[in-house]
């Protein structure tokens, strides 16, 4: 089978969908579609070969600086969790990180995931550093209980 029967099929396939009100699914096989175009005459286990090969040989960039600052990261949730349930320090702490130019949101998700031992990742920074302070109520509020006890 070549591509250009692949491509037929495929659109053939997309007008049903559409007929039938699934004007989405339609779409996206649409696209499919057209990143087929110009390649009608191989034959698709070719044309898939050399796309597995291009997948393979494709290396993921990296914008400059893209790299977690693991040092930052460490320090802060030692730092974070010897502060304990100390709200002035873990207060001048929190204070001190929203502040650090280092501290960007990969570090923020790599520092609470380390504080909170929950996920690995936030919408934003400051989502990180919320769950951070929420991790603490609760700490210092399980501390307070354990104290009355």
């Amino acid at each position: 089978m070549n591509v250009a029967s692949l491509r037929q099929a495929i659109c053939e396939l997309a007008d049903i969908l559409a007929a039938s009100g699934a004007g989405n699914k339609s779409q996206s096989l649409r696209a499919v579609a057209k990143l087929l175009e110009g390649h009608d005459e191989e034959a698709v286990e070719e044309y898939l070969a050399k796309l597995r090969r291009q997948l393979c040989e494709s290396k993921p960039r990296r914008t400059p600086g893209s790299e977690i600052n693991a040092d930052a990261v460490a320090r802060y949730v030692r730092r974070l969790q010897d502060a304990g349930s100390e709200k002035a320090e873990f207060d001048a702490i929190l204070a001190e990180l929203r502040k650090d130019e280092i501290v960007r949101k990969a570090e923020a998700d790599a520092i609470a995931h380390g504080y909170t031992a929950g996920r690995r990742q936030w919408p934003t920074k400051h989502d990180a550093l919320a769950a951070i302070e929420t991790c603490f109520g609760a700490r210092a509020f399980d501390a307070a209980k354990m104290r009355r006890v």
